[in-house]
């Protein structure tokens, strides 16, 4: 691997006129898209920053190969101790579009690529035996993550050998978008009581170019906020720290649906707002229960999407057009589901209401009585009384979910009519109208689900999973 030495920069461009293309939006300098190393350091010299590192100085950083430097994982898990100024993030590449973060990276290869997946989960990273899993996941402005990693600790009474990582490690936290261009906040917390709240605004000090083109931003860090541990110590800290990122090519262009990169020139600029404009269509469409004018649309649709490949750009879903048809559908199979453990639950109850009876025909006694309708109640208390919100068009169906008034009125009067405990043939009436109640709730279940089945035939849903599997994913 080429060494990196401070003779191989040639240029620190102060006014980053080299950036000032496509995407620099930030208003501080920075550009629409690059990936931030989460390496932080105390040192403001960009040249002593990397000849530490080649010298062994300091822990390596996870810096691209292209700049001939170490870029090892494992750097910047060796020797960790806390610092409530260096947010422990594990990951070493957090990628911001736009001044959003967005993804997250192990190196500069996969975090470069353009259409970032929203969520990753990385079981293991090879060649670092220390990291048992990685994973983050993306919420419009907020990139949630976490890692689970393995240290070394002195037990009592022994000697911690190296390499031996005998206690595990997680550590979660979240990414917002700040208020100001090159501000974010991050949320730590690790499950060994530490955590840390800090906003971090960066800035510009210059760009560095090395061999073959490749380049770095040297960014200023200024981090405040509060650390503690196990939420009773907690101490403020304002602290400057210095970073690098990398300035990445193709800006993203993001639209309600689809989020590409490299797209450059009217053609591809217009392929893009025709894709997005015929997704806004598909979804109207498959809401309207219209299928065969969506069936069409997803052909169309696809062609776009291949002509917007063929063009260079790269592209990704932001919101599927078919999501909420496929959601629609699972939730309606969610509801058939419920109906069948509804009847199941209420023909359970029937047979004891029954058991229940023949032992008030033969063995009266208060106390027995007031068992029965303590279970019969608690029962009643948890039947949901809104199991399947959200489904438009089926409410009147839904309904058969909840609680029947012929069993509020019943209740009701167990509440409040106390003759029921002293009267051995009011309380065998009372529970042959709750069988009656219960019977009859059997039969509206049975219905409302045969029905329900046949409005889903009728509205043809399923064919929105077809449409969603005819559609072209990225």
């Amino acid at each position: 691997m080429r060494r990196f030495s401070a003779l191989v920069i040639v240029t620190l461009a102060l006014a980053f006129a080299g950036l000032a293309t496509r995407g620099t939006a930030q208003g501080n300098g920075l550009p629409e898209r690059y990936a931030l190393a989460t390496n932080f350091q105390s040192d403001a010299d960009p040249t002593s920053f990397m000849t530490n590192l080649e010298k062994g100085a300091a822990k390596p950083g996870p810096f691209p190969p292209e700049l001939g430097l170490t870029g090892e994982l494992a750097g910047i898990l060796a020797g960790m101790p806390y610092r409530p100024d260096l947010p422990d993030m594990i990951w070493p590449w957090i990628v911001f579009e736009g001044g959003r973060p967005v993804a997250m990276g192990l190196d500069l290869n996969s975090a470069a690529q353009p259409g970032l997946p929203k969520a990753q989960r990385i079981a293991s990273v090879e060649g670092v035996e220390a990291i048992r899993e990685l994973s983050y996941d993306r919420m419009g402005d907020r990139l949630s993550f976490g890692a689970v990693y393995g240290v070394a600790v002195r037990e009592a009474g022994q000697m911690s050998m190296p390499g031996k990582l005998n206690r595990e490690i997680v550590s979660e936290g979240v990414v917002t978008a700040g208020d100001r261009p090159g501000c974010f906040g991050v949320n730590l917390s690790r499950s060994n009581g530490k955590y840390a709240r800090a906003s971090l605004c960066l800035s510009l000090l210059g760009r560095y170019e090395g061999e073959g083109g490749s380049s770095f931003l040297h960014l200023k860090a200024e981090i405040e906020g509060v650390a503690g541990f196990k939420q009773v110590e907690e101490t403020p800290f304002s602290v400057t720290r210095y970073a690098v990122a990398i300035p990445l090519e193709g800006a993203a262009s993001a639209g309600a649906y689809i989020t590409a990169s490299g797209v450059d020139g009217f053609h591809a600029e217009s392929l893009l707002e025709d894709i997005n404009r015929f997704a806004a269509s598909l979804e109207q469409s498959i809401a309207r229960h219209e299928f065969d004018l969506a069936a069409r649309q997803v052909e169309s649709l696809n062609a776009y999407l291949a002509d917007l490949e063929a063009a260079g750009a790269r592209w990704q879903w932001t919101r599927r057009p078919t999501a909420a048809g496929v959601t629609r559908y699972n939730e309606l199979m969610e509801a058939i589901e419920l109906y069948r453990l509804a009847h199941l639950d209420t023909q359970a109850r029937v047979n004891d209401v029954r058991q229940q009876l023949l032992v008030l025909r033969t063995n009266f006694s208060g106390n027995i009585v007031k068992s029965m309708l303590k279970s019969t109640i608690n029962w009643m208390n948890v039947v949901p009384t809104d199991p399947v919100s959200g489904l438009a068009g089926y409410s009147d169906i839904a309904g058969a979910l909840l609680l029947p008034q012929s069993l509020q009125s019943w209740k009701e009067t167990a509440d409040s009519d106390a003759s029921i405990l002293a009267s051995q043939a009011r309380a065998i009436r009372h529970f042959e109208a709750l069988e009656v109640a219960l019977a009859e709730r059997l039969v509206d279940l049975t219905e409302a689900r045969g029905d329900l089945f046949e409005r889903i035939e009728n509205n043809e849903e399923a064919r929105a999973l077809e449409l969603d599997a005819a559609l072209r994913s990225h």
